[in-house]
């Protein structure tokens, strides 16, 4: 039966076969085998990846403001529990540290990444956009305003 009439089914000459698993055993025979130091660090790596991905996700959650305080709360902590346990203390002490560091750092970066300057306001069609309530700062500055308006100059 040839291959080009109907109803014919594929099947493979051995022929064929034993060439491929010939092909496929020397395939095997000329990769090297990975070094078992080289898995050992792509593992390794993969691990580390891993982690510092998990560690930026859960640091994403809060803001640079936040992880400050936080450091000045351990930094406080740490100088109260100094005379109990002073290891501890200085090992708090260099994370505290460490955290603000990281932190004010961070603060840095995601003002730079989000365009600069925070003070310059956004506007549209010739006016100001302002989602929020004011702020202390904005009160007390309209209210110092306001005050020096009403007084009379020339006492």
């Amino acid at each position: 039966m040839d291959w080009l009439e109907p109803g014919w089914t594929h099947r493979m000459p051995d022929r064929i076969e034993r060439e491929i698993e010939d092909i496929l055993s020397r395939i095997d025979d000329f990769l090297p085998e990975e070094r078992r130091a080289r898995r050992i660090g792509r593992r390794v790596g993969s691990f580390f990846a891993s982690a510092a991905g998990a560690l930026r996700d859960t640091l994403s959650r809060f803001s640079p403001g936040t992880l400050m305080l936080a450091a000045l709360a351990a930094f406080i902590a740490a100088l109260v529990i100094d005379s109990y346990t002073p290891t501890l203390a200085r090992y708090m002490i260099i994370a505290s540290v460490a955290v603000f560091l990281g932190a004010l750092v961070l603060s840095l970066v995601r003002g730079a990444s989000r365009g600069g300057n925070p003070r310059i306001e956004k506007r549209w069609r010739g006016q100001a956009i302002d989602y929020g309530e004011p702020t202390i700062g904005d009160r007390l500055r309209s209210w110092w305003q306001n005050k020096s308006r009403r007084q009379p100059r020339g006492r």
